[in-house]
C-alpha cells in the first residue's frame, strides 16, 4: 500500500452510524472505541452536506475528514455510482476435504457468474465440481494452505473465499463488491448466519442462531482489532488480490485463526477492512454436542499463536457462566448433563431473541 491513502472515488458518499450523536453542531460522538471529535465550522457544514446525501469531493479537506470518520466507525461508506468490480472480476475459491455434499450445495447456491476454483485438500476420494476448476493437492495442508493454493491460481482482481457447506444469499457478491470501489479497501466480509445442519438438535440450532461465533451481527463496521467487529471469518470473505500479495497470503503455520491473522495483518499494512451485514451467507451448525465442543476447542487453541503474532490485540477469552458450566460438565465426563445445561441456555437465548 502507498503511504498516502488513496482518494475516495467520484460519487462516493457517507452515512452517519446510527449510534453516533451530535450534541452540538461542532461536536460528534461515536465510533469504537468511543471518541469525541470537534469540528471546524467548515467541517460541521460538510457533515450537514453529507447527511443530505452529497458526495465526498476530491479536495484534501473533504477526503481527510471522510477518511477519519470512516476509520473511526462514526460514518459508513455508500459507494453510490462509483465504479466497482463486477462478478467477472472475482474468482470464488472453495477449499474442501471430503465434504462432497457440502460442496455441491455451495456450488448450487452460487449459480453462474465468474470463475470458481475448488481446492481439493487431498480428499480420500477426489472431489468433482461441474463447471468449476478443481485443483487437487497431493497432501493435506489445512485451510490456510488450500486457500493459498486457490488464490495463487486466480487471475482476477478480487478473490472470494467460501467454505464448502456455505450457501450465499441472493445478491451477496454485488453488495460486497460495492466496497471495492474504494481503492483502500483490501477485504470485505458478509454476515455469516447459522442454519441447522441435517442432524442438528433443535436446542443446538437455537443456540447457534443467537450465539454463532461466525455471526458478527447486523451492524456494519470497519474491522479493527479490539473494535466493534474485530475479525472476519473466511467462511465467506472477499479479498483484493493485491492485498493478498502484500500479505503473502494466509499463514500456513496456523491451523486455526488464519483468517483473524490475515485480517489483522492487512490492517497493519494500511488496508481498510469492512464488515457488510447487508450481504448474507449461511453456514450449517454442528450436528452434535461433541462436534460443537470440538469446534470451540479448536477456536480456543488459536488464541496462543495469535497472541504470539499480535500481542495485546488478542482479547481475553470471554465465556458466559452457562457456557463455562456446560463445557466443564462435558469435559469432566458428563456430556449428557452438559448438553442439558447447554440446551437450557439455548432455550433461554431463543426466548430472549424472540422478544428482541
Amino acid at each position: 500500500m502507498p503511504q498516502r491513502v488513496p482518494a475516495l472515488p467520484d460519487g462516493f458518499s457517507l452515512i452517519l452510524d446510527p449510534r453516533a450523536r451530535r450534541p452540538a453542531p461542532d461536536v460528534i460522538v461515536g465510533g469504537a472505541p468511543l471518541r469525541v471529535l470537534r469540528l471546524t465550522r467548515a467541517g460541521a457544514a460538510l457533515l450537514d452536506a453529507w447527511a443530505r446525501g452529497e458526495p465526498v469531493a476530491r479536495t484534501e479537506a473533504q477526503q481527510d475528514l471522510a477518511r477519519r470518520l470512516l476509520d473511526a466507525g462514526i460514518a459508513h461508506p455508500r459507494p453510490g455510482g462509483a465504479a466497482r468490480p463486477s462478478a467477472a472480476d472475482v474468482t470464488v475459491v472453495i477449499p474442501v476435504r471430503d465434504r462432497a455434499g457440502g460442496l455441491a450445495r455451495t456450488l448450487a447456491a452460487l449459480g453462474t457468474g465468474g470463475p470458481v476454483v475448488v481446492v481439493d485438500d487431498a480428499s480420500a476420494v477426489p472431489v468433482r465440481a461441474g463447471g468449476a476448476t478443481v485443483v487437487r493437492r497431493g497432501e493435506r495442508g489445512g485451510p490456510a494452505a488450500a486457500r493459498n493454493t486457490g488464490w495463487e491460481v486466480a487471475a482476477t482482481d478480487i478473490v472470494a473465499f467460501l467454505d464448502a457447506d456455505c450457501e450465499p444469499g441472493p445478491g451477496w457478491l454485488d453488495t460486497v463488491l460495492a466496497h471495492f470501489a474504494d481503492p483502500a479497501v483490501g477485504a470485505v466480509g458478509p454476515r455469516v448466519t447459522s442454519r441447522p445442519g441435517a442432524g442438528t438438535p433443535p436446542w443446538l440450532a437455537s443456540y447457534e442462531r443467537v450465539r454463532s461465533p461466525l455471526d458478527l451481527g447486523a451492524a456494519e463496521a470497519p474491522v479493527v482489532a479490539r473494535g466493534t467487529v474485530a475479525y472476519l471469518p473466511t467462511a465467506a470473505l472477499a479479498v483484493r488480490r493485491r492485498a493478498l500479495l502484500d500479505a503473502d497470503g494466509f499463514d500456513e503455520h496456523l491451523r486455526f485463526g488464519e483468517d483473524v491473522d490475515l485480517v489483522w495483518r492487512l490492517g497493519k499494512m494500511g488496508w481498510r477492512v469492512r464488515f457488510e451485514p447487508a450481504a448474507t451467507v449461511t453456514h450449517p451448525a454442528r450436528e452434535s454436542l461433541a462436534a460443537w465442543l470440538g469446534q470451540r476447542y479448536q477456536y480456543g487453541r488459536s488464541a496462543a499463536p495469535l497472541a504470539a503474532r499480535h500481542g495485546r490485540d488478542v482479547a481475553p477469552l470471554a465465556v458466559s457462566p452457562w457456557s463455562a458450566a456446560a463445557w466443564a460438565l462435558a469435559l469432566a465426563g458428563h456430556p449428557l448433563a452438559g448438553a442439558a445445561l447447554a440446551a437450557g441456555s439455548a432455550a433461554a437465548l431463543a426466548r430472549r431473541a424472540g422478544r428482541d
